[in-house]
Order: structure tokens, then C-alpha cells, then sequence
């Protein structure tokens, strides 16, 4: 019973400390312009036990509130004025 509570408080504390840093992420991403890079993403989320199901909710919170998530290499060439239509985009 007490190992039962001691993960059930590990599993709270796991769930708020990653809802800090999806608030986080949020204001980076609309102070951005709309957008964080997947290098971001992936940083702020590294030391997170995250499923695949927290990582779609997540990326839907994202894509809710207007947030794109591009790869790190798109920002490079749009930076140096190469526009290409194909560009890898996660729209969210």
C-alpha cells in the first residue's frame, strides 16, 4: 500500500511538472510567432516519462492553441531567405 502511494505521488508530480512545461512552452511558442522547433520540443520533454498517447495529447494542446512544431533545419533555410514548399512542418 505505501509503494502504491509513493507511485501515485510520482505519477502526480511527473503529470504537473510537465503541465509547467507545456504553459512553458506555450508562451516560447506565441512569443515565437506560432511556432517551436522540434529541438525544443524534444529538450524540454527529455527527462519526462512521456507515452506516445501524453505526446499526441500534448501536440494537440499544441495544435489548439496555434502552435506548430518545424524542424530545426526549416528555420535555418527560411532564415537564409529559401522559401521551399516542401519543407518538413508538423502542423499542429
Amino acid at each position: 500500500m505505501i509503494e502504491e502511494n509513493k507511485r501515485m505521488n510520482l505519477l502526480e508530480d511527473n503529470l504537473n511538472h510537465s503541465s509547467q512545461i507545456v504553459n512553458d512552452l506555450l508562451k516560447k511558442g506565441q512569443l515565437n510567432g506560432g511556432t517551436l522547433t522540434n529541438s525544443e520540443f524534444e529538450e524540454a520533454f527529455q527527462k519526462q516519462d512521456l507515452t506516445e498517447d501524453d505526446i499526441e495529447e500534448i501536440l494537440d494542446i499544441f495544435s489548439q492553441r496555434g502552435i506548430e512544431i518545424v524542424y530545426d533545419d526549416n528555420l535555418t533555410s527560411a532564415s537564409k531567405g529559401s522559401q521551399d514548399n516542401n519543407e518538413d512542418v508538423v502542423s499542429m
